[in-house]
């Protein structure tokens, strides 16, 4: 009898477990919904417009398709990864979080559009640019850029995409 019992509460054990196991994930897109999100340069977050930064030379080398980029979640990440032609006070990375990249272009690249769309369904940022590039004369250089938007929650990726036209 005890051992029946004993079988009968190891039964019920691993049914609570798998049930508990089986649970979804936390949702990376709970109380937010999948649409355009606003984007700020370094000019708007710190309302300057004689503001200049860039990554770091040395930090990585650009990927087959002559891309390098991160997601900057916190101020270690940004003093690691980016200079300013002058001292800053600190991002509010609460706030925000930083995409930002460097693009090969054959020619003077200009951005001409960024948009950052959430994707709930994924979920994921599609991160797409759209760059001008004076081919007269052209020789291969290195486009630069960066979007501050709302903070993302850990568990989003980001999808960078380009689209690069003559002007």
């Amino acid at each position: 009898m005890v051992n029946k019992i004993f079988k009968l509460i190891l039964v019920l054990l691993l049914i609570i477990t798998c049930i508990a196991c089986s649970e979804e994930q936390d949702d990376p897109c709970e109380g937010m919904e999948s649409g355009k999100l606003p984007i700020m340069t370094f000019d708007d977050v710190f309302l300057s417009d004689s503001i200049d930064c860039w990554l770091k030379e040395g930090i990585g080398e650009l990927d087959i398709y002559g891309n390098l980029y991160f997601r900057i979640d916190n101020q270690v990440q940004f003093d690691a990864l980016v200079d300013c032609n002058c001292d800053l006070p600190n991002l509010n990375f609460d706030d925000y979080t930083l995409l930002m990249g460097k693009k090969r272009v054959n020619g003077d690249g200009t951005l001409e559009l960024q948009t950052v769309y959430l994707n709930c369904e994924f979920p994921q940022i599609d991160y797409t640019l759209n760059i001008l590039v004076d081919t007269v004369g052209a020789v291969f250089s290195i486009f630069q850029y960066h979007a501050a938007i709302p903070k993302l929650p850990n568990g989003i990726e980001v999808d960078y995409s380009f689209s690069i036209h003559p002007k």
